[in-house]
């Protein structure tokens, strides 16, 4: 019984030890489009994960779809994946909408050759993070009482103007 505890052991503290001699890469998680740009390096042809804002709409044709996922400095960069990733998306981002927040892991490329030179993420999972919203226009009242103060008022010395070379012809 001692033996087999000791053997028991020992093969775990082994499991421990040659594990993280294993090349496990680790994944940059609050990365940017900058970063992405500016290290190509380092991200090309590598997995990466990537969060943003989906904005404008899918584009593309058949089992594939662009989608364009803006990061937290406003940066956009296209992402190539399958049609049925797209299923849980329901707002894409623009005038009066804010996009889901989306988890993208794929394969980032700084030269893609297969879509002719672009810089894309060929993506095989997406995950939303959080739903998107409407957001409600607020008008400021107070801009709309400023113009049609001003406005009444440009129209009296419109009109004053007008009167006065009126009568100033009556007296010639």
């Amino acid at each position: 019984m001692v033996k087999k505890f000791f053997t028991l052991l020992i093969v775990f503290m082994l499991s421990f030890i040659l594990l993280p001699m294993q090349n496990i890469e680790t994944l940059e998680i609050n990365l940017t489009v900058s970063k992405l740009l500016n290290n190509p390096q380092k991200y090309s042809g590598k997995r990466i994960v990537f969060i943003g804002e989906v904005i404008g709409e899918p584009l593309g044709r058949g089992d594939y779809r662009w989608i364009n996922v803006s990061d937290s400095e406003g940066n956009a960069i296209g992402v190539w994946l399958k049609v049925e990733l797209l299923k849980d998306i329901k707002y894409y981002g623009k005038y009066n909408i804010k996009g889901d927040t989306v988890e993208i892991g794929g394969i980032y490329h700084s030269i893609c050759s297969e879509h002719g030179g672009d810089t894309d993420i060929h993506s095989d999972s997406l995950r939303v993070l959080k739903k998107g919203y409407l957001i409600k226009e607020r008008v400021n009242l107070k801009r709309i009482y400023t113009a049609l103060i001003l406005g009444v008022a440009t129209l009296i010395t419109l009109l004053s103007i007008r009167i006065k070379k009126y009568y100033e012809s009556l007296n010639k």
